[in-house]
Order: C-alpha cells, then structure tokens, then sequence
C-alpha cells in the first residue's frame, strides 16, 4: 500500500455532513446509527479530530424528504474547498435495476421513490470544488456503487469524482448486506472506523490516512467473520488524513537528525548558556531578608510591574527568584491582587518546563512571590545572537507547547508568551516564567487594558482578540507561541519596525502575517500554512489546542543545520523601544 500521505483538512475550508436515520416508519429501527453519527460528529468537530467549527459539520438525524438531504448536501458541496465528507448510515434499498438508493424515515421497501438515489449524492461529490470528497456509506447493498451494472449516468458521475479526487467507502461488497450487530453501540463498519479513530493503529505510522484507515478496517471485520467492506475512488482522497495515530510509538531510527531533547542540549552547550547569564545588579534598598527567612543577593532584572531579586532560603537552604511590586506603584490596589493571582494560578501546575512557586509573602515591607531560580538565558537574549536553526526553534517551542498543554488542561492561561518569558539552561531544559497576566479558563476576566487602561502584556505578541479586549481563550497563548516561533525562524516579529504601539495594533487586528518564508527562503514551504494558521485573526482558525500545533511542527522534516544568513533586527530596531516595553510590559519577569 502506497504509504504517502496527504495532510489533515483545513477546517476553514472542509464540510462534512453527517446523515443517519435510526427510526423508521416501515422499516426496523437501527439505534446504533444514533450512536454512529453522535461519535462522528464529536470526532470531527474535537480538537483531536478535524476540528470542525460546528457550522461546518451537519447533522441530519431524522430526514423524511428528499429535499431534507440535498439542501443541505448542495449548500456543503459549493462551500467545500479543501475536503467535503458525506457520511449516510441507515438502510439501503435497490431498484429492479440494482440501483442503490438511502432511506428515509417515511421510506418503503418496494417504493424507490420513496427513498434517495444515490445518484444525486454521487452529483453533489462530483460538482463540489473541494479537491478531495469523501462518501462513506454504512447501509445494506451500498457495495453496487462500485459496480458496473449500475446506470452510465451513475457510471459517468463514478468516473469524474475518481478523476477529479474523490474516494467511496461501502460497509459491504457488491450487494450483500452490512451489519448491525444486537447490543453493540455502532454498526459493524463504523464500529471498527470509529476503533480506528479513537483508538489508532499499533505499529502504524504517524497519521491514518483514508486507505491505511480503510485497510484496517477491511481486516479487522473479516477477522471476526462480518461483511467486508469496499473502496473505489482516487488515490488523491485516499491519501487525505483521517486522524493521529493515537496507537503511534516513535522506533529507534539511525537518522543522523537527533532527538529533540539532543538538540537542546547541544544548542545550550554550543552557545554556552552557562557562562552568559548575566551577573547579579547592585541591591536597590530593599530589605535585606523578606519574609523572615529569604536573604537578597542581588537583583536579576526589573521592568514596568517590578523587579525580581535573588535570594536564599535560609530555611531551605535554596536559591530563589523573588518578584516584588515596584515601590511607585505598590499604591495600586489592583497590583497585589494580580501578584497573588499568578502565585496561585502557578500554584496550581506541576510541570518540568513550568518555573514553579514556593511562596508568597504579603507583609509591611510589601508583597512578593517567592519562586524557582533559574539559571540559563531567556530567548530574547538567544535571539540576539542570531544563532538558532528551525530544528533547534521547534525542539525550544515543542516545550513551550507541552507547558501550555499543561497550563491549559488546568485552567490556566498565561496571555503574555514570548521569547523573554522563555529560558534556556545550561544543560538544555525549557522554562515558561512569568504568569504575572494569567488568567482562569472558567474566570477569563482580563482583555489589553486594566482597570486603570494601562496596557496588560506585550503589544507585539498580542492576538487580535486580546488587542479588541475580548476575555483570553487558550487561542491567546497558542498565537504568542506562533509569534515566538515566528521569531525564532525568522529573526523578526511578523509586524516589525511599526514604530508606535497603536500602528502595532493595527497591524495585528488588519494586516495579513508575512509568510516567514518571505523572510527566510531556506524554510521548509509546510513553516508557512502552519505559522499562518496559528497567526489567524479569528481564533476559531487557529490550531485548537497546543497538542494540535505540536503535532503539526513534529510531522515536518526541519533541517538541523543553523543559518547563518538569517537577518536579525538588531536592538535599536526592534518592535518596540525602552520606554514603549516599560509601558506596554505588565509582567515581563518583572
């Protein structure tokens, strides 16, 4: 079997539409179908399916006219660009001339035209502009689609959806009967499609494609004794991408591309991340010992909130990071509040790549977080180095969105990811710092402005959402990270040397995103769709969550070589100055 694979849709630009009939009037029930079609509709709208927007996936679970199906049929077919899915599931019925037809609730055995030639769907597939169409039929006697003996105009509308990229899966073979087997949840057929999907292919690739998912299912159903099914079509729609492969495990290869965790550890040591962490500033007056027990060393850095010190745990006897509120702006009743706020959204996750909390002192000398230390380089740093190739860009960003993952499946998101807020160590570990702007999934409540209309987070890594004031969805961090990478591939933010703030919002909000290959020819072409995809304007065309835009960086083939002709602008040119970053950063480490 041909092993090249397609990609999976575009959910802006794919229709699927889902009919199923479970009750009849004249015929005997089926509710499996029910349960077919609830599973298939959750599958293509899931994040870790096609991520269809609900108006794109149809559902038609109790049609009684004909007119009930192919409005709703045409409207999917001229709006498909990218794939059209027809699934029909219920009984099937033949004419005197062995013409396969669906039911409809109202539908009669032995009155045809009671029922719907498959004909007019078979139309519908072939005047579509999607470039790939896919009709699964889950019916008895659905197997004479592929068979001559059907009319030449049902012949002729086979022909040109093969020709022009479509493929028809049938639960049986010529005109046998399927099976809806007595107390099982699905029909035999989409039983084992729905196995597939759910659950993934041992020893399979990294994707199931249309034919390696039909494959499966053709040996899994004779396997246990039950009607095999049928295929006919090009092999354009049988290369599409059903699903992940949930079952896939990564095998020992000899490749000379190494593991990504390799690559991190070879990028610190090649830029000796060790020996250019900056050196601890002179101690402003603050007080030497906080909270009773934390001796200050020195200070890391500070900015528009505040500053961020080194200390000792006298107790612990560990080295810590403690963020404290500047002293002109601890007046501000809402600061405290936002400090606790990240203390307790970092208190709630446990992951490696997330820089953790210890305490949180709220005292007379003020308030402060107490947090881990880390040693390392942040990647704004790294970037002015100009030294990072696309390999070593996803091996840092894979981290990032496994940290994101995490933070998002415990209803934290953090609003202000970029390079500054991302560290590299010296022996190659990823750290997300600074939740200072985070908010609760179940209690978003903070748009671009505070409550006293200074700016909340980083203009230039801002979604357009956020910049509108909308409340943050995981959509916001997952568009941080596509800026970050952005930057990392190309050296520049997508919207560079604006100037002010507000042409930087307008950019964002209107402007399409450069694609970075206009910036960097020497990318893989596939960088593009999957960086302009996280950089959607509306969120709803963006990956779904951070395991989708990982599992999209992963499927290319990046190159491990550095380039070193990549242009990196320098400081003065940067985005946004000295004075616009103490504005606009309400958080920035500090």
């Amino acid at each position: 079997m041909n092993d090249v694979v397609d990609s999976l849709p575009d959910p802006a630009r794919t229709r699927a539409v889902l009919i199923g009939v479970s009750s009849y009037d004249h015929f005997e029930d089926l509710p499996a179908v029910r349960n077919n079609i609830e599973a298939l509709q959750q599958f293509l709208t899931s994040a870790e399916g096609w991520e269809l927007p609900s108006s794109h996936c149809s559902v038609l679970a109790h049609p009684r006219t004909s007119s009930d199906i192919m409005a709703v049929l045409q409207e999917a077919s001229s709006g498909a660009r990218d794939t059209l899915l027809v699934y029909y599931a219920g009984h099937g019925v033949l004419d005197d001339e062995l013409r396969f037809y669906v039911t409809l609730e109202s539908s009669k055995a032995d009155e045809p035209w009671s029922c719907v030639s498959y004909e007019w769907l078979g139309r519908s597939l072939a005047h579509s502009p999607a470039r790939r169409r896919i009709a699964i039929l889950d019916s008895c006697f659905s197997g004479r689609v592929h068979c001559g003996a059907m009319s030449e105009a049902s012949d002729a509308v086979r022909a040109q959806t093969a020709a022009r990229g479509a493929v028809v899966l049938t639960s049986a073979r010529d005109d046998r009967v399927a099976l809806a087997p007595p107390g099982e949840k699905y029909t035999a057929f989409t039983g084992e499609l729905l196995a597939v999907l759910d659950q993934g292919i041992p020893d399979g690739p990294p994707v199931i494609s249309v034919d390696r998912a039909y494959e499966h299912v053709k040996y899994a159903l004779a396997a246990r004794g039950r009607p095999r099914p049928d295929r006919t079509g090009s092999d354009t729609a049988g290369r599409l991408v059903l699903a992940r492969n949930r079952a896939f495990t990564p095998r020992p290869t000899t490749s000379t591309r190494m593991a990504f965790t390799g690559v991190l550890r070879q990028l610190a040591l090649r830029l000796d991340i060790g020996s250019v962490a900056e050196p601890l500033k002179p101690r402003t007056p603050y007080p030497r010992v906080i909270g009773g027990r934390y001796v200050v060393d020195g200070l890391v850095g500070s900015g528009g909130m505040g500053s961020v010190y080194r200390a000792r745990d006298q107790l612990l006897g560990r080295i810590v990071a403690i963020k404290s509120i500047r002293r002109d702006r601890s007046e501000d009743a809402e600061l405290p509040l936002i400090l606790r706020d990240e203390a307790r959204a970092v208190a709630t996750l446990n992951h490696s790549a997330i820089a953790g909390v210890h305490d949180l002192v709220e005292s007379d000398e003020g308030n402060f977080i107490v947090m881990e230390y880390i040693y390392g380089e942040n990647l704004m740093d790294v970037l002015r180095r100009g030294r990072v190739s696309p390999l070593e860009s996803v091996a840092l960003l894979r981290v990032v969105l496994d940290a994101l993952k995490h933070a998002h499946e415990s209803g934290v998101i953090n609003c202000d990811i970029k390079p500054s807020n991302v560290m590299l160590t010296p022996d190659g570990r990823v750290k997300v710092l600074d939740f200072g702007v985070a908010s609760f999934v179940e209690n978003p409540r903070r748009g671009v402005h505070s409550s006293e209309g200074s700016i909340v987070g980083t203009p230039s890594y801002m979604s357009p959402e956020a910049i509108r004031g909308e409340a943050p969805t995981v959509h916001r961090d997952l568009y941080g990270a596509g800026v970050t990478l952005y930057e990392l591939l190309t050296g520049r933010q997508p919207f560079h040397g604006l100037g002010s703030m507000y042409k930087v919002f307008h950019a964002i909000t209107s402007r399409p995103v450069p694609p970075p290959s206009s910036l960097n020819p020497l990318l893989d072409p596939a960088c593009d769709s999957i960086l302009l995809r996280a950089l959607a304007q509306n969120p709803s065309d963006r990956f779904q969550d951070a395991a989708g835009m990982k599992a999209a960086l992963e499927a290319v083939s990046w190159s491990p070589h550095v380039y070193e002709d990549v242009t990196v602008v320098s400081d003065e040119n940067r985005l946004h100055s000295d004075s616009e970053r103490t504005q606009e950063s309400r958080a920035s480490g500090a």
